[in-house]
């Protein structure tokens, strides 16, 4: 799990290698959306150059207007294809 974060977090998600799908067998869906969303909220969002930072802001406003919208959604999941 922690590696599957990482490539989606990977600077600030604004490369062109980040992770932006995963394809997730039916069988183990629900596990892993549920530790994937665990996972990333339990990261620390904070100020780039604090050390214990994980994740820093995306100074690309429209990324991060998508970002938050994203979040305050009422279901965070990925809809099932």
């Amino acid at each position: 799990m922690k590696t599957a974060v990482m490539t989606r977090i990977r600077n600030s998600g604004q490369s062109c290698i980040a992770g932006k799908r995963f394809f997730v067998h039916a069988d183990i869906y629900d596990d892993f959306t549920s530790r994937f969303v665990a996972a990333f909220d339990a990261l620390k969002v904070d100020d780039p150059m604090k050390p214990d930072t994980e994740v820093g802001p995306s100074p690309h406003l429209p990324s991060a207007t998508s970002l938050l919208a994203r979040w305050n959604a009422p279901s965070r999941a990925v809809p099932r294809a």
